[in-house]
């Protein structure tokens, strides 16, 4: 009897992770179990041929995006060890026949690309595994990174299981240092570019695994307007941008809902007066955020796609409609970039500021 299970070594949680079952007997009842952390699950399943069962909702609480990061005096530092599904084919008598694991990561690659390359979530890991993309950031797709000052936070990398993590910091100066953590399971680890840069290093080449990455540090510009975007990209890290343009805001009364006033008796005049209930303030901010690159639209999109948005600290819902288009064959002129933005928070009292 050939019983067979296939699943990936590595895998997005927010990209479908695919366990395969193949039989190529007779049909027969089988048992697929999931196991990782506090998760388990057991489901039967009559298999004939192949099957595919995706597991990806089962596995989404056993991994979470990252917290902020926060100052640190640790260069690289780890920032938590990636959890492991196990997953496990039995037979109609209950007997194991295959057991895989699985390395699971937060978030999810964009599902046009996986459909222009034909290719899974967990490829993907792997080929930045190799160090074709080795950073989770939404700024590149390749070897170089630009971002100003204000813009510094941690790049984000994983390691394969039994593989050291070990960076070399060449700055603009020629100056090299190496930071290095031994092998272990497979992890997330920071690179704080906060505590690596300085007005003396406004380029660094980090050198990872088998590929070299080249980091341009800009003087950030100065505007009288000025806001940091801080949000969550879609690999579970934040990474912030810096929005120079003008900013208009608006503060929006809730219409009062039918039957929304009030009757209250006046004891003095023996009148019955109308009295409003509260109405709901929702305030929103127009950020007209000046011309940007190519590459920096990339940038915002990921942006207006995230799922937690934070503008200079206050969490907001970025409203826009669209995203930014653009092909191969646009010019790679700045194109003129207008995001709207609503606070999360609805208010309903009023203090003079």
């Amino acid at each position: 009897m050939a019983l067979t299970l296939s699943t990936p070594q590595y895998a997005m949680v927010g990209n479908p992770v695919v366990a395969t079952m193949q039989n190529t007997d007779a049909a027969q009842v089988v048992y697929l179990e999931v196991a990782c952390g506090d998760i388990a699950f057991s489901d039967s399943y009559t298999l004939a041929g192949l099957l595919h069962v995706n597991v990806a909702e089962l596995l989404q609480t056993a991994v979470t995006s990252i917290p902020q990061p926060v100052a640190g005096t640790e260069v690289l530092k780890v920032v938590r060890t990636n959890p492991i599904a196990t997953i496990t084919l039995k037979n109609s008598q209950g007997a194991v026949v295959a057991t895989k694991t699985c390395t699971l990561l937060w978030g999810g690659y964009g599902e046009d690309l996986l459909a222009e390359r034909n290719t899974t979530s967990g490829a993907l890991v792997e080929s930045m595994l190799l160090g074709s993309a080795p950073f989770m950031t939404a700024r590149t797709t390749g070897s170089a990174i630009t971002m100003c000052q204000a813009e510094l936070q941690p790049l984000y990398f994983i390691t394969a299981a039994g593989e050291e993590a070990s960076v070399e910091i060449t700055n603009s100066r020629g100056e090299k240092q190496t930071y290095a953590a031994d092998a272990g399971p497979s992890r997330l680890f920071a690179l704080d570019m906060r505590l690596l840069v300085n007005l003396a290093t406004m380029y660094l080449k980090i050198k990872l695994r088998t590929c070299t990455v080249h980091v341009s540090i800009t003087q950030t510009p100065v505007t009288t307007q000025q806001r940091i975007a801080t949000f969550l990209n879609s690999y579970g890290v934040y990474e912030r941008m810096l929005l120079t343009g003008q900013g208009q805001h608006i503060s929006t009364l809730a219409e009062s809902e039918e039957g929304g006033n009030i009757s209250r008796f006046n004891t003095a005049t023996q009148l019955f007066e109308r009295q409003s209930q509260p109405r709901a303030v929702t305030d929103s901010i127009t950020l007209y955020a000046g011309y940007k690159s190519r590459e920096d639209l990339a940038l915002i999109n990921a942006l207006v796609m995230s799922r937690h948005i934070l503008l200079d600290g206050r969490q907001v819902l970025c409203k826009a409609t669209e995203l930014i288009p653009f092909t191969d064959t646009d010019t790679r002129e700045p194109r003129e970039v207008e995001l709207p933005f609503e606070y999360a928070v609805t208010r309903y009292h009023h203090t003079p500021r």
